[in-house]
């Protein structure tokens, strides 16, 4: 089975889907998945030569959440992986749909905010400088934002790259507000305003 859970528009029409393919029902093994959909709905067989890009992180919980397009065409998406203690994960793939090799480690950058337990990112925006923000949440319940270069890395302002704030509740949303993370008990959404690093948006 496959678990589409976020979705981005490129500038040609193309759809791109990310989440999580089943890979043993059995054994409860879950890789990363990338869709591409031509604009009639049809696959996009030029995208990892099937329409598809389905990817075991060396763990058996490996999901993607969130994803933002560059405006070169390379896709970035967040999510996590490992079990049962879980990272943030944050990967870039090429237009073809292979990872970018100059990003991260050959395409690929984790982070662990709490030892042993799970961290999760399930947002991503790009700032107009190339600078990747990323939301989520840490293991002990506290919302996370993280950023980090166009390279892959860690952004040497706010705590190289991590600020963890408590969340907050029913707080009202603007459009130029940018969704940092979501709690894993009740799902309610903190925020930091774009160019005030690390601050919460009032």
């Amino acid at each position: 089975m496959e678990y589409p859970l976020g979705i981005a528009l490129q500038s040609n029409g193309k759809i791109i889907l990310v989440g999580v393919a089943e890979a043993n029902s059995y054994d409860l093994d879950f890789d990363i998945m990338v869709l591409r959909f031509n604009p009639n709905g049809t696959m996009d067989m030029g995208f990892n030569g099937g329409g598809k890009a389905i990817m075991n992180l060396g763990s058996k919980l490996d999901v993607l959440y969130g994803l933002a397009i560059q405006s070169d065409g390379k896709i970035v998406a967040t999510g996590r992986t490992g079990y049962p203690d879980g990272q943030v994960a944050i990967l870039r793939f090429n237009i073809n749909g292979t990872l970018d090799q100059n990003f991260g480690n050959l395409g690929m950058v984790t982070r662990n905010i709490t030892p042993h337990q799970n961290d999760e990112a399930y947002s991503v925006h790009l700032q107009e400088d190339g600078k990747i923000l990323v939301g989520g949440y840490s293991g002990d319940g506290r919302m996370a934002l993280l950023r980090y270069m166009p390279d892959g890395t860690k952004a040497v302002s706010s705590q190289q790259g991590l600020t963890l704030m408590e969340l907050q509740t029913k707080a009202a949303q603007r459009p130029a507000d940018v969704v940092a993370g979501r709690s894993p008990a009740d799902h309610e959404v903190n925020r930091s305003r774009p160019g005030q690093p690390g601050a919460i948006a009032p």
